[in-house]
């Protein structure tokens, strides 16, 4: 199980629209994009540390979503950053001990 804090629709800028939740181990994230933008999807730890990177490519315009097993990570609270174009957005993730 892992927490996403603040989840909901993020508006990175009037390009591009990112949803982000957690559920069981996994974080999903889906972007819709009104246009082909370049997309980074990584996670750090809170003190800046870069943990994994699970995506890094062009997606056209349209909804893309991505699903991402956090499950091998340790308990502990992280940052999952959303680079979308030249704009970014991070979110809090919570992975309680199981």
């Amino acid at each position: 199980q892992c927490f996403a804090t603040g989840v909901g629709p993020i508006v990175l800028n009037t390009e591009t629209d990112v949803t982000i939740y957690a559920a069981a181990g996994k974080v999903f994230a889906r972007i819709q994009a009104r246009r082909a933008v370049h997309v980074r999807l990584y996670i750090t730890s809170v003190n800046g540390d870069e943990v994994k990177t699970f995506a890094e490519e062009n997606i056209h315009a349209g909804n893309t979503d991505f699903e991402f097993d956090v499950s091998d990570l340790a308990a502990a609270t992280y940052i999952l950053s959303c680079i979308a174009g030249n704009k970014k957005y991070s979110k809090k993730i919570v992975l309680p001990k199981s």
